[in-house]
């Protein structure tokens, strides 16, 4: 009996489910139209009829799976023992012949694979065509030697990442968890391959490897990135006597040592094995890959600075692009600079990332998804960013664009009732419709003075003759009629502003309560005045050899009260790994800490004015002008943390802010600090 992959998919929902399923349910699941799912509904009775089961259809509750409960396990074990054969499609089938041929260490004939699948030997050769072009991109090999058959040849990392790929696109997190923690529940197709290659119990162990890593340690991972991180390990294991390191891409500065240590320890345990030299080093990349979001300082290191360099540069041509300004977007620029950080260490490294949604996106934000593929492959043009990432990147200007938009059109405001009416009319607008902001309420006699290029609209309660700007004339006290017409008029101007050919889908936040919005504003207050009253520009001269700045920044703290002696000190001799290096390309070394003996946070420039030869932590400095430092309490608050991010990430803003801080132009500087923070201060509240 043949069954099709969708139909095979659909009756396993129908088995996992506990109640009626709409069709709407069933497309949804399964990323399908409902028209495709109804006329997938014939086959799926078929198939069900040789085991006594059909689906059950109720209007008003929808479908169901329909039986005896022995029938039901009858079918579920015919499809979990490969008895039924399965009509492959198109991607099932490449994937499928790339996992085995992945695990071939020899050349193997294509008829076997012609027999396996049940296709034509032509078939099978098309699907070489495909798979020989696929695999290029991960420095491997389809090699054809005739009389011997075919053989995927390259680096065992580079193919250990590819089956990582093929098996994060093929097992759906649910499942996955589900099988994890019962072995019998294989209704996947790819599980059963791991099954039949003997994965079974690698897999086990390396689940809970990664399980009391996340329980010690506290890791902050996503189910994606627990499956992606079992995978992985199984595969290293798997394979770890044939690993070659010296295509794998990864800097030395992202390591977390203790980290390291703990998988090490954990791995050398439950595995019974000894891991040295590459082993480690494997290990270290991996650390690296899931590191880097869980890092609790503010900046993990100085590459971190260069990427937000090329954040910028991709944010303005997305800018330039568009037609908008998205700078003052904190959170965007931070968000890219931790997502494509770690997407590049998945694309240097052959794993790539599945977006089951990119289709979707791609269709509704067309446009702006051309201009982020354009812009990313400009900003970084020795990596190949695949499709499903650009996805995810749109995401993270639509979110930008979103907020924006709420308060994106610019409205005068022209009534001839008196001022107190046309404030009522203007604070009913913002409340009615928060996409909009009024500028400004004016009188009709001061409508000749005013530059009307300013506004998106005029809204007036009077008749105007206005041939430059849209107009549109309300009732002072606005009623719902004039409302609709408002709001359809405002998606218009939207729609022509942002010159996107899909409208971006305004979505109203949610409402905060407010006695917890007060407590973050007054939080916010504490500190922004904090930031700003204890900053300064000290000017250093380097007497002697034994000019120590750190011996500097302690008494200087000491003085103002704000730490307890030798605090500084302290925190660098008992922490291993501290948040110190030189800015790349500037004259600036940087320094953040957390305390706990520290109430406020605290930001100061140390300007090394004499020419003289300063050391810092037994470390001679080399070519420095600036020593930047931030300072904050251990036990800190997620949005103070985010606000001193933010306030670092301006001192490579541009050029000129470079060169102020490595000049101590203290006047400057806090006037950029200043600005970080209102601006800080209008996207947060």
């Amino acid at each position: 009996m043949i069954i099709s992959s969708r139909t095979k998919t659909i009756i396993e929902f129908l088995i996992s489910a506990e109640d009626y399923l709409t069709i709407k349910d069933i497309a949804g699941r399964l990323n399908l139209a409902e028209r495709t799912v109804y006329r997938e509904m014939d086959n799926v009775n078929d198939t069900l009829g040789h085991y006594s089961l059909f689906v059950e259809s109720i209007k008003s509750k929808g479908v169901r799976l329909y039986g005896s409960a022995e029938d039901i396990d009858h079918l579920k074990k015919s499809l979990n023992d490969n008895k039924a054969v399965y009509d492959y499609n198109f991607q099932e089938r490449i994937e499928t012949i790339l996992f085995y041929l992945l695990h071939e260490k020899d050349f193997i004939k294509t008829r076997l694979l012609s027999i396996k699948l049940q296709v034509s030997m032509q078939t099978i050769r098309n699907d070489l065509q495909h798979i020989e072009n696929t695999i290029k991109i991960h420095d491997l090999k389809l090699e054809k030697k005739k009389g011997l058959g075919i053989l995927i040849s390259g680096n065992t990392i580079s193919r250990n990442h590819l089956l990582v790929n093929l098996l994060m696109r093929n097992i759906d997190i649910d499942v996955f968890l589900k099988w994890i923690k019962n072995f019998n529940e294989n209704n996947s197709l790819f599980i059963k391959f791991l099954i039949e290659f003997g994965y079974e119990n690698i897999i086990k162990k390396s689940y809970t490897v990664v399980n009391n890593l996340i329980n010690e340690k506290n890791i902050q991972l996503t189910d994606v990135e627990f499956q992606e991180l079992i995978f992985l390990l199984t595969m290293f294991i798997n394979n770890r006597d044939n690993y070659i390191l010296e295509p794998l891409n990864f800097e030395e500065t992202f390591y977390n040592k203790n980290l390291t240590e703990k998988i090490k320890v954990y791995i050398e345990n439950i595995f019974n094995i000894n891991l040295t030299g590459d082993d480690i080093k494997y290990l270290k990349w991996i650390v690296n890959l899931i590191s880097n979001h869980n890092i609790k300082s503010i900046i993990v290191d100085k590459n971190e600075l260069s990427m937000a360099k090329k954040i910028n540069n991709f944010i303005e041509l997305v800018e330039a692009s568009l037609k908008v300004n998205l700078r003052n977007d904190s959170t965007l620029a931070e968000g890219l600079v931790g997502h494509i950080d770690r997407a590049l260490i998945r694309i240097r490294s052959g794993i790539s990332v599945s977006n089951p949604i990119n289709s979707e996106i791609k269709n509704r934000y067309e446009e702006l998804y051309r201009v982020i593929r354009q812009s990313i492959d400009e900003v970084f043009q020795d990596d190949l960013f695949p499709e499903d990432e650009i996805g995810y990147l749109v995401l993270y200007f639509v979110v930008s664009l979103d907020k924006m938009a709420v308060k994106s059109i610019k409205v005068l405001v022209v009534c001839s009732s008196g001022m107190g009416s046309s404030k009522m009319l203007s604070s009913r607008l913002e409340r009615e419709i928060p996409e909009i902001t009024v500028r400004k309420i004016i009188a009709l006699i001061s409508l000749p003075k005013e530059n009307l290029n300013e506004y998106d609209i005029v809204i007036s309660t009077i008749p105007l003759d206005l041939q430059t700007v849209p107009h549109m004339m309300v009732s002072p006290l606005l009623n719902k009629e004039e409302i609709n017409r408002l709001k359809h008029r405002i998606i218009t101007l939207e729609e022509k502003k942002y010159q996107l050919t899909d409208k971006i889908k305004i979505i109203k936040a949610e409402e905060r309560d407010i006695v917890d919005e007060i407590k973050k504003i007054r939080l916010f207050s504490h500190w922004a005045l904090e930031l700003i009253n204890g900053f300064k520009v000290e000017y250093i001269e380097g007497k002697d050899r034994n000019t120590d700045i750190l011996e500097i920044i302690d008494k200087d703290l000491f003085n103002d009260k704000i730490i307890p002696e030798n605090a500084v000190y302290e925190h660098i001799k008992n922490n291993e790994k501290i948040s110190y290096f030189q800015i790349p390309n500037t004259k600036i070394d940087y320094l953040d800490c957390s305390l706990e003996k520290i109430k406020q946070p605290v930001f100061r420039v140390y300007h090394l004015d004499f020419e003289g030869i300063f050391n810092f932590n037994n470390k001679e400095l080399s070519d420095i002008e600036a020593f930047v430092i931030m300072i904050y309490p251990k036990n800190h608050n997620k949005l103070l943390l985010n606000l001193l991010s933010f306030i670092t990430m301006s001192i490579i803003e541009n050029n000129d802010t470079i060169r102020n801080f490595e000049n101590g132009n203290e006047n400057k500087i806090k006037g950029l600090l200043n600005e970080k923070i209102k601006l800080f201060l209008k996207d947060h509240f």
